[in-house]
C-alpha cells in the first residue's frame, strides 16, 4: 500500500474510532491527472458470435463508440477511487504499527460483489452469475497467516463465522458460512474436503430484499 502524502487538500478532519487516530481528508487532487489511457476489458463480444449465451444476452444490442467511450471514463474514475483506498490502507497500517498493534492485527481487503462494465455486452452493473460479478478478491494479512494463495472457494457469508474463530468464540447456529480461518493456516484441509460448489441466485423486482426465497 502506499503511504504517500502528496494530497493537495485545503480540507481537513480527524476522526478516532478503536484507539487509532487518522486523518480524513477531502477528494485528494492527484488522483484526478492519472493515465487517461486506462481502458475497460475490450468487449470481444461484439466480434464473437452469442449462439452459445443465454437469450436475453443474445437479444442484446452490439456496444456503441458511445457507449464504451462511457464505460472506459467510469473505469478509470472507479481506477481513482481504488489509488484513495491504497492511500488509506497505507495510512492505517502505518497507523497500527506506530500504536504497536500491527503484529495482533488481521485485516482483511475484499469487496461484498464484482462488477461488470461492457462484458457479455452488458452496460454497467452487478447482477449475473457471470464471473465479473461473482468473483472478488480477497487478501489476508495478520498473526500466523503465512504467504501463498488457496484454492478453496470461499463466500461471503463464511466472513462472520471466521472472525468469531479468530476471536476465539463460537457462531450463533443461525450464522450462515463456515469459518475459514483453517486456510489462514499452513495445514489448510485439503481441496476435495472443501465446499465444492454454492448457489447464486438474482431476484429480480422493485423490492428483492423482502420477496428473495428464505429457504
Amino acid at each position: 500500500p502506499s503511504t504517500s502524502g502528496e494530497n493537495t487538500d485545503t480540507q481537513s478532519s480527524d476522526r478516532q474510532a478503536g484507539g487509532l487516530q487518522l486523518e480524513v481528508r477531502g477528494k485528494p487532487q492527484k488522483y484526478r491527472y492519472m493515465d487517461l489511457d486506462w481502458r475497460a476489458e475490450r468487449f470481444t463480444e461484439n466480434r464473437q458470435p452469442v449462439d452459445a449465451k443465454p437469450a436475453w444476452i443474445k437479444s442484446l444490442p452490439l456496444m456503441t463508440s458511445q457507449r464504451i467511450t462511457q464505460i472506459d471514463a467510469a473505469y478509470r474514475e472507479r481506477l481513482q477511487s481504488m489509488m484513495a483506498v491504497d492511500d488509506m490502507i497505507g495510512r492505517v497500517v502505518d497507523e497500527l504499527r506506530a500504536k504497536g498493534k500491527l503484529d495482533n492485527t488481521y485485516i482483511f481487503f475484499t469487496s461484498d460483489h464484482g462488477y461488470h462494465m461492457g462484458q457479455h455486452r452488458l452496460v454497467p452493473a452487478k447482477n449475473t452469475a457471470y464471473e465479473e460479478d461473482i468473483r472478488v478478491p480477497l487478501i489476508v494479512v495478520g498473526p500466523g497467516v503465512p504467504h501463498g494463495e488457496r484454492a478453496h472457494p470461499v463466500l461471503n457469508i463464511d466472513f462472520a463465522p471466521t472472525f468469531a474463530a479468530l476471536a476465539g468464540v463460537t457462531a450463533s447456529d443461525f450464522v450462515d458460512g463456515r469459518s475459514y480461518h483453517s486456510l489462514l493456516t499452513n495445514q489448510p484441509p485439503l481441496l476435495e474436503n472443501w465446499r465444492s460448489s454454492f448457489l447464486i441466485e438474482y431476484v429480480q423486482g422493485a423490492a428483492p430484499m423482502f420477496s428473495a426465497p428464505t429457504y
